[in-house]
């Protein structure tokens, strides 16, 4: 039968009485501090290896960002599915206007025959802003894949390659690290406005852009 403290302290030495009064919980209870303070630390470091998207089916877990309800918190993932236009981002390369498009822009190249075979979906240029999740990067560059370019303008296209802070971005320690070591993780902090402002205009204006004259 285990006994308790209370029961333990009748009959004891005075100095074992004042020992399981201050520690009720027995000696074994004194290395949880330093295993705490271990753990805390022990957390995966930002690298600057080249990693691939992850996908916005990473985030979709009801537990995650795909909880059931528009407009509750949780629930970005289905928002985003069900009602933003980014979403689509990728479906229209595949309509008249991007291939008439991507035809003006690289029929000097004699990259296709004529303007109704040409392929935007597989364009560096045209998956940098409407499906970044169907680039991956090597040594070479980018280059088109298609793996996650039905994703379109998805959750890591604004907050970043989730590759290195996916498995870490809930945990105690992400919560208190600054905007700017979460930056070495890859993950671009949209809370601020001049940030997320920077971000949006990398597509809807251009990346690297300069006014005529400057």
């Amino acid at each position: 039968m285990r006994r308790t403290p209370g029961l333990l302290l009748l009959g004891a030495p005075p100095a074992l009485a004042a020992a399981l009064f201050l520690f009720p919980s027995g000696p074994a209870a004194s290395p949880a501090a330093p295993a705490r303070s271990a753990a805390a630390s022990d957390h995966p470091k930002p690298t600057t290896a080249i990693v691939p998207y992850q996908s916005v089916s990473s985030c979709s877990a009801a537990s995650c960002h795909g909880s059931v309800g528009p407009g509750l918190e949780g629930a970005e993932q289905r928002v985003f599915a069900a009602q933003d236009r980014h979403a689509n981002a990728y479906s229209v390369l595949f309509n008249d206007r991007s291939k008439l498009m991507a035809w003006n822009l690289y029929k000097k190249d004699g990259k296709w025959d004529k303007w109704e075979h040409a392929r935007p979906q597989e364009v560096e240029l045209c998956l940098k802003c409407h499906g970044p999740g169907g680039l991956e990067q090597d040594g070479q560059g980018f280059h088109a894949t298609g793996k996650f370019g039905a994703d379109g303008v998805g959750c890591e296209s604004c907050h970043g390659n989730s590759a290195k802070w996916l498995s870490t971005h809930y945990l105690d320690f992400w919560k208190g690290l600054s905007p700017e070591q979460k930056a070495d993780y890859g993950f671009v902090h949209t809370k601020d406005l001049v940030t997320r402002v920077e971000k949006c205009v990398e597509c809807h204006v251009g990346k690297n852009w300069t006014l005529e004259g400057n």
